[in-house]
């Protein structure tokens, strides 16, 4: 069997708009050298969980990781995860520039 690496993982995320949950605690993987499709019924969260990714919105809530590295895209002008524009987390657990 060959060994997958994790090239972005997602644990947790939460994202709430005025009176909507429009994401409750989502997980995604996505291992090196795949193609993944989101698929799910309108107003299921597709969009605002890829806007996340993106850079357009900032969670609420839960973890983005790079390649491993806690990172958050602060915005969608950011070069963003191709440029591994991400945050590290410091020893003192609170993410840095890289």
């Amino acid at each position: 069997s060959r060994s997958m690496t994790t090239i972005l993982a997602m644990h947790d995320i939460t994202k709430t708009f005025p009176g909507v949950r429009a994401l409750n605690e989502v997980n995604l993987a996505v291992e090196a050298g795949t193609i993944h499709a989101l698929v799910g019924e309108n107003g299921a969260g597709k969009s605002t969980l890829m806007n996340i990714v993106y850079g357009f919105y900032q969670p609420d809530g839960g973890r983005l990781l790079v390649d491993g590295r806690a990172c958050a895209i602060r915005s969608p002008r950011a070069p963003g995860i191709a440029s591994k524009d991400c945050m590290r987390a410091s020893t003192a657990g609170r993410p840095e520039r890289m």
